[in-house]
């Protein structure tokens, strides 16, 4: 394994406690550089070449990203963590996503190592900002298309920490690597987090809910939609998608054995899947 990564601005040093310190136990001090830690800790097993570095988008902001690096020209996978993640979570996903084609994992702005600018209190306008700042880091980067692969966009509350994620983990650290880095991810400066509340309704319901849009794709974009058996969330989904876009291609996938983080509950056969997946298109 390799790593390159290029310096920040002198902002990142700047330590702050975060807004989940009033109910969450304070296990450590916390930080920018605590937070870059903790990351590292988890990159460290990562079993092939990557590179890290801020791209910059538009009023100052970067978003924090890593690439896996791959001889092709092969369209790219991009990995989306879900809401108080960040991208060191994909880490049991990494060595097997990279085998054919280049892979991108980045932070969400407010989130993880990415800037954390102040959102607007209006959910519409909330929304416009992350797909703006994904537009932009898209472009910044130069790729024309790629594949999307995003999870638990809602208020499933990963910064609950809950017990079961050291378990999850367990395969690649024998202590507390993962929580260490899920904890410093939701104790920085709030941001992200103040968003998404800003964009939903009482227990996490969306305001303005992505499935009374979907019909709005683009026909010709394939959707795929992945959950865990055992996950609180089936696949009813994937099925109303479909009945939203009868002429367009979507596929719904049950991973046995897995809940809601299906990504990390069952690593090999989620992998597995999402490779099939990519290997439809060049």
């Amino acid at each position: 394994m390799a790593a390159e990564e290029d310096g920040v601005n002198s902002a990142d040093a700047s330590e702050r406690s975060g807004w989940l310190t009033g109910w969450l136990p304070t296990w450590c001090p916390t930080s920018t550089s605590h937070l870059k830690e903790a990351e590292e800790k988890i990159l460290k097993c990562v079993p092939c070449t990557y590179k890290k570095e801020p791209v910059r988008i538009s009023n100052g902001n970067k978003i924090w990203t890593l690439k896996l690096s791959h001889i092709s020209n092969k369209t790219p996978l991009v990995l989306l963590h879900g809401f108080g993640g960040g991208l060191g979570l994909w880490a049991l996903n990494f060595g097997d996503l990279c085998t054919n084609r280049p892979v991108y994992a980045f932070d969400l702005l407010g989130f993880g190592r990415s800037s954390r600018p102040r959102f607007d209190s209006d959910a519409e306008e909330v929304e416009n900002q992350f797909v703006e700042s994904i537009e932009e880091w898209r472009c910044a980067l130069g790729l024309d298309k790629m594949i999307l692969l995003g999870h638990n966009l809602g208020l499933s509350l990963v910064q609950r920490l809950r017990p079961d994620f050291k378990r999850k983990y367990s395969s690649m650290f024998d202590d507390d690597t993962v929580t260490e880095y899920i904890y410093h991810c939701n104790v920085q400066t709030p941001s992200g987090e103040t968003a998404f509340k800003n964009m939903t309704i009482p227990y996490g319901w969306a305001k303005r809910p992505m499935l009374q849009r979907i019909g709005k794709m683009h026909p010709d974009i394939p959707v795929s939609v992945i959950f865990g058996a055992r996950s609180c969330m089936d696949g009813n989904s994937g099925t109303s998608i479909q009945s939203l876009r009868p002429q367009s291609y979507v596929k719904t996938i049950a991973i046995l054995g897995a809940g809601h983080y299906v990504y990390a509950d069952q690593p090999e056969d989620f992998n597995q899947k999402v490779k099939e997946i990519c290997d439809t298109v060049d």
